[in-house]
């Protein structure tokens, strides 16, 4: 109800404040934009579209993208950024204080907040950026945004409420389908790496991504082997994937699968990328591998616990996505006991897989 108010009314949200900034956009384009976005690689796969449509909307603008540290690759030469600022996960009021300086020093006359974290917005103003318009998640600081639209979660949490935003900013042609980077060098290490453990190039590759950022989350590994085993009965060569974080779990797997290719924490995340290319599917739990396969065309086996398979949908078509039932309500990793993922049954997923490969 608020949000309703606040949009037939004269503040962030309202039509009023938002053709106030088109009008001073139009008259006086941005020099420097600062895009400030989340911090997870999904959700930065899932922005690029956004950072794209921003950099057609304004052209001759230097455009600088601030992530989260661990998120810097996805945008690895992206041409819709001129610049990529790492944002320490832990900053402390020190880090929080020097952030707001190097903005200010920066001269940027326009922030694009394209995160719901309310903090950023109140930064943007304390470092003098005259213009900052971003998703408002509907609690603190509304009065520091200049427009904002409202975060909603009977969407995409990131692709839909930011394609929201850009048109009340007056962008036009807003196209926020992810995309990536991937050059031929990128192809060619990650076709090496294949052959390298022993793909012969001829065998059809079935991905599994067993890692994710917290454990309820996380589809059993002996239910993930029991996928690469099925993947082996119907001649497909079973690939592991994932970062650093995810290599005892791909051993795990491994140790019942030997034949089974693993590059966890052996691959970048352009690398990453190409080896999805590759794929005839992945099967994966929530997490940003599922993102960036799907921004490569690849069809994805999509495994969904505590978070809700809309508001971390991955883009495309193709995709088969699972949910696992639980007595949980409404669904919230805060309050999940894993039981929804322990609910998603093998032979459920097999299934799924043989649709989709």
């Amino acid at each position: 109800m608020r949000s309703v108010a606040l949009e037939a009314g004269n503040g962030p949200l309202s039509e009023a404040a938002c053709e106030r900034v088109r009008l001073r956009l139009a008259a006086n384009p941005p020099r420097r934009i600062i895009a400030i976005c989340r911090e997870h690689i999904g959700d930065i796969v899932n922005t690029t579209g956004a950072l794209r449509t921003l950099r057609s909307a304004f052209p001759a603008a230097s455009i600088v993208a601030e992530v989260g540290e661990r998120t810097t690759g996805v945008l690895e030469g992206a041409p819709w950024v001129d610049e990529v600022w790492a944002r320490p996960k832990h900053q402390g009021l020190a880090g929080k204080v020097m952030n707001i300086s190097r903005m200010r020093a920066a001269g940027f006359d326009l922030a694009v907040i394209f995160d719901d974290s309310n903090p950023h917005v109140l930064h943007a103003r304390l470092a003098g950026i005259p213009l900052r318009v971003g998703v408002w998640r509907g609690r603190r600081y509304e009065g520091a945004y200049s427009c904002a639209a409202p975060y909603r979660t009977d969407r995409c949490e990131t692709r839909e409420n930011f394609a929201d935003l850009l048109g009340r900013i007056g962008a036009q042609s807003i196209d926020v389908r992810p995309e990536l980077a991937v050059g031929q060098h990128h192809v060619e290490t990650a076709d090496g790496k294949l052959r390298d453990h022993g793909w012969s190039g001829n065998t059809p590759l079935i991905g599994l991504h067993p890692g994710a950022s917290l454990p309820e989350k996380r589809w059993a590994i002996e239910k993930f082997a029991a996928v690469a085993g099925g993947a082996r009965s119907q001649g497909w060569q079973p690939v592991i994937v994932g970062g650093p974080d995810d290599r005892e779990r791909g051993l795990e797997i491994r140790s019942l699968h030997p034949e089974a290719i693993d590059l966890t924490g052996k691959t970048t995340i352009l690398e990453l990328a190409a080896v999805c290319r590759r794929l005839k599917a992945l099967v994966t739990n929530d997490t940003g591998a599922l993102h960036v396969a799907a921004s490569q065309g690849t069809r994805c086996i999509a495994l969904y616990g505590p978070t809700d398979p809309v508001a971390f949908s991955p883009w495309g078509v193709g995709h088969s996505v699972v949910v696992g039932k639980c007595a949980c309500r409404p669904k919230s990793e805060a309050s999940c006991n894993a039981g929804c993922m322990a609910a998603i049954d093998t032979q459920q997923v097999m299934g799924c897989l043989m649709e989709v490969a």
